[in-house]
């Protein structure tokens, strides 16, 4: 009996996942507030249902009083993030709540389910990252000193990224984390959040040439670091983010080909200097012939999504933990085994659903300053998710990233955690700010000012 329910219980997940993807392009073209309450809250009724089948059926395979109390502290928190933000920001984007709330439940079922000794220590930097999250909005209403402060981003950014090279731990050929006090953490992950800014603060008046040199020279220096850390798919992130606020804050698409350019040209360097470059490369391209080295991880990746097919193995049915770091860069290749392509697929459909929420929120900003923050985080946060799905699916070369509140680490959910509060502050700002700008930028309401 329990083998069919079981059996069933996928189908319920993939239909149950089908009508929550279906409600995040629904929700796009409502304008009728009582049926977007509507929708929206369906939407949550449906995430609580998902996460309970995989909380019993995750018990029954491994049953502790333990594990039945951390799953309710988990659908606890799920519930007070939603309500919270619905009571201390009214104004919030409900879908960007609701998807970052949906992919953290899923984050939480495939930490539990591949690494469980790690799940406790990643709900508890949820849960920080969650009260810095509530705070961030309020921060960002004070654009001046945002702005004032640029500089300070890059020393901070700068240093954080020079002391990981030079004293960072290397993890598959790359320096990207710093142990300090038996806690390990990724500083390229908070070093995202203030580029950003840092970037929308140099570009806002980006008329001033000198602007865009300084501002350029300083990206590089950024990227370089990351380069000569060997942590290119963090690199190429920062490079792409730059190369699309530059065309959105001067509007030149000169400025964009020439970082195309100049994107291909490094793409070519780092497959020539970097010998892991190469291997990935190879494994990319053929990755049968070197199975039993640098394709091995790939070519476990797809076996594991064949063997998934449409419709999964069924949670805890397949065998991910073959894929080597399943729980970090190749959480995609995990869930497409288990739960099915179908399913994987509306993972996709919600992250993209999400980027296409915050793009909404930077083409209805005024000011610019805050449109370039929304557009810089909605291309780290595709960007990133295109890097590692396409990198599990063999559309690309692996380059070793995170899936966004997916993924395992504290550091690289935490970034997550904050970049979606950022975009929030945004979009707060964008509906109590719809009058006109005076010509400095600042709103004739004036909220966000220092």
């Amino acid at each position: 009996m329990a083998t069919i329910l079981l059996n069933i219980s996928k189908y319920i997940l993939i239909f149950l996942m089908l009508f929550y993807t279906y409600l995040c392009f629904v929700i796009t073209g409502t304008h009728d507030t009582v049926k977007l309450n509507r929708r929206c809250v369906t939407q949550n009724v449906l995430m609580f249902i998902i996460f309970t089948i995989c909380s019993v059926i995750c018990m029954y395979y491994k049953w502790s009083v333990n594990t039945l109390v951390f799953f309710m502290l988990e659908f606890i928190y799920l519930l007070l993030l939603i309500i919270l933000y619905r009571l201390i920001y009214p104004d919030s984007s409900r879908q960007l709540v609701n998807n970052m709330a949906m992919l953290m439940m899923l984050g939480f079922v495939m930490v539990e389910r591949l690494a469980p000794s790690n799940a406790f220590k990643q709900f508890i930097i949820v849960l920080g990252g969650t009260v810095i999250g509530f705070f961030v909005p309020r921060l960002m209403r004070k654009r001046r000193l945002l702005v004032k402060l640029r500089y300070l981003y890059v020393v901070i950014g700068i240093l954080l990224l020079a002391v990981t090279l030079v004293l960072g731990r290397t993890t598959w050929g790359a320096n990207i984390s710093i142990d300090i006090g038996g806690f390990s953490f990724q500083p390229s992950e908070f070093v995202k959040l203030i580029y950003v800014i840092f970037v929308a603060a140099m570009l806002w008046k980006a008329k001033k040439f000198k602007n865009v040199v300084i501002s350029a020279v300083i990206a590089a220096a950024h990227v370089l670091i990351l380069v000569a850390s060997n942590d290119l798919g963090t690199a190429l992130i920062f490079f792409m983010v730059y190369i699309v606020m530059l065309y959105t804050g001067t509007g030149k698409i000169r400025y964009l080909f020439a970082g195309l350019l100049c994107g291909s040209a490094a793409a070519v360097f780092a497959y020539y200097a970097f010998s892991h470059v190469r291997t990935r490369v190879s494994a990319w391209l053929d990755p049968w012939s070197i199975i039993d080295g640098g394709g091995y991880q790939i070519t476990q990746s797809l076996f594991a999504i064949g063997t998934g097919g449409l419709f999964g193995m069924g949670l805890y049915q397949g065998l991910p933990n073959k894929i080597p770091v399943a729980v970090k860069d190749f959480v995609f290749a995990a869930i497409s085994e288990e739960f099915g392509m179908i399913f994987a697929i509306c993972v996709i459909l919600v992250c993209f659903s999400s980027f296409m929420a915050m793009m909404r929120v930077a083409t209805r900003s005024r000011d610019i300053f805050y449109k370039l923050i929304a557009v810089g985080f909605s291309t780290l946060y595709i960007f990133q998710c295109f890097l590692t799905i396409g990198g599990v699916t063999k559309f690309i070369p692996s380059t070793g990233v995170t899936l966004p509140f997916v993924s395992y680490g504290g550091s690289s959910i935490l970034c997550s955690i904050l970049m979606f509060a950022i975009v929030q502050a945004v979009f707060i700002l964008v509906k109590e700010n719809e009058g006109d700008e005076t010509q400095d930028g600042e709103t004739a309401k004036s909220p966000q000012k220092a």
